[in-house]
């Protein structure tokens, strides 16, 4: 699409009515021209602006079950086709995104390497089985070299390895379940790209990677579900980077996801069994890993074997302190 013609349907939403969106617990609301809902070619939106429903009626959208910075990046997408979000923070400042306003970064040039995969067929190419990708071989279609963008600058910039990616992750997640939950297609891979492109930038060592991509995960899996015809491409994602990372990510938080069930861990499970399989030529190192990774089920098996023990224990002395308590009872009012 040519500059002039960007620049045409751009000042076309302006002559278009405007909606007011009431957002996130605190209610906050924005106004947003209605051309640029209508412009990402979503039959939800669609529906919210023209569909004879309350809110087109009205002119007012209520989306307070989704965060207000969620939105503020929706709508600045559909004015630029970009979204800023937080940097990694820094080991010893943490911030609550929904309390800290953060203010986006001043672009800077570019990267200059042009990525010349087609998104389509990366995209199909990225869906078919075969043997687990390097998540660097996952990141295309990001506009690094049009024009100075949020990605580019992250491109460039260099974090501590110590620094707490769960607030970038987490923001770029909201997103892309927010367009998969309104079939916003173009955000929904756009905002995809940008949490794998954090993703390969994250140092697995790091103790804190640990729950920074267990929150990850709750958010992607809660919201949202299992495709009939091919993988859902975020929990593919997901289930993949940790697969690719497993030993240093399946402790604490991960490991009691794994304890949980569900389809988390049947999609994990899909991911280790192709990452063996396809993986080293030894035999003796194949059933080494394999070796380990039934120790750490059987070991999982026994810890939650302990838990059932532990409470039929407690449950048990809790009903014999309770006839216990009530015999006293009765003994007492005989005597008076």
């Amino acid at each position: 699409m040519s500059s002039e013609h960007q620049l045409d349907e751009l000042g076309s939403f302006f002559t278009t009515s405007l909606v007011k969106i009431i957002t996130g617990h605190s209610k906050k609301e924005y106004y947003v021209n209605s051309g640029a809902l209508l412009s990402c070619g979503s039959s939800s939106l669609n529906a919210l602006v023209n569909g004879g429903w309350k809110e087109s009626k009205e002119g007012v959208i209520d989306w307070t079950e989704f965060d207000y910075k969620t939105i503020e990046r929706f709508l600045i997408f559909l004015y630029t086709r970009d979204y800023p979000v937080p940097d990694p923070e820094p080991n010893n400042m943490i911030y609550d995104e929904e309390e800290e306003e953060i203010e986006a970064p001043e672009p800077t040039k570019a990267a200059t390497d042009k990525l010349e995969t087609n998104l389509q067929e990366a995209t199909a190419d990225f869906l078919e089985p075969r043997p687990l990708t390097p998540m660097s071989r996952c990141v295309f279609g990001l506009p690094l070299e049009r024009r100075p963008t949020a990605a580019g600058l992250f491109t460039q910039t260099e974090f501590e390895s110590d620094s707490h990616f769960g607030i970038t992750l987490l923001a770029h997640a909201k997103m892309y379940t927010f367009a998969h939950y309104h079939l916003v297609s173009e955000l929904e891979r756009f905002a995809l790209q940008r949490l794998n492109q954090v993703l390969i930038s994250m140092d697995c060592t790091q103790a804190h990677a640990i729950p920074d991509i267990a929150q990850l995960v709750y958010h992607i899996y809660d919201n949202t579900t299992v495709r009939e015809l091919q993988e859902e491409p975020a929990r593919k994602l997901v289930s993949q980077f940790i697969a690719l990372n497993y030993t240093n990510l399946m402790k604490g938080e991960l490991q009691t996801l794994l304890v949980k069930g569900g389809d988390f861990v049947l999609d994990l499970s899909d991911k280790i069994f192709t990452r063996l399989r396809s993986g080293g030529s030894s035999s003796k190192l194949l059933e080494s890993q394999i070796d380990e990774l039934e120790a750490e089920v059987r070991a999982l098996k026994t810890t939650y074997i302990d838990q059932e023990s532990k409470i039929q224990r407690l449950e048990q002395e809790l009903t014999e302190w309770r006839s216990w308590k009530a015999g006293s009872s009765r003994k007492l009012k005989g005597r008076y």
